[in-house]
């Protein structure tokens, strides 16, 4: 049984693009809890692994979500190129002590995130 990594992740962009996301994320909320890569955008295909679970959403813009044991920050990453828009994405994996933010500006990609390890140092 795999550990949940939360994830919440707020894309910043055009009206239409953000609108477009909303309706991908719908997409892959209504097909359940099951990954089926033949109902999923061609981008994503090779995402399974870190498939989107307990999507929800919010006012403010936010998706929340959850994931197998790690972010799917490429996932999001490919999903920010296509739709041309940015991105912060917060994730925390209690279990195995992972925690971190994903952010997408300009072309610029950064992960600023602890491990295990990091924590040893404290």
């Amino acid at each position: 049984m795999a550990n949940w990594c939360n994830n919440t992740v707020v894309f910043v962009g055009s009206t239409e693009a953000i609108q477009q996301i909303t309706t991908l994320f719908n997409t892959i909320a209504e097909m359940g809890q099951k990954p089926e890569n033949q109902k999923l955008p061609d981008f994503l295909a090779d995402t399974d692994e870190h498939f989107f679970y307990y999507i929800s959403h919010n006012a403010d813009g936010k998706i929340e979500y959850e994931t197998k044991w790690t972010p799917n920050i490429e996932a999001v990453l490919q999903i920010a190129q296509l739709y041309k828009v940015d991105f912060v994405l917060d994730y925390q994996e209690v279990g195995n002590c992972i925690f971190g933010r994903a952010t997408y500006s300009k072309g610029i990609f950064n992960n600023i995130y602890l491990d295990p390890h990091d924590f040893g140092w404290f």
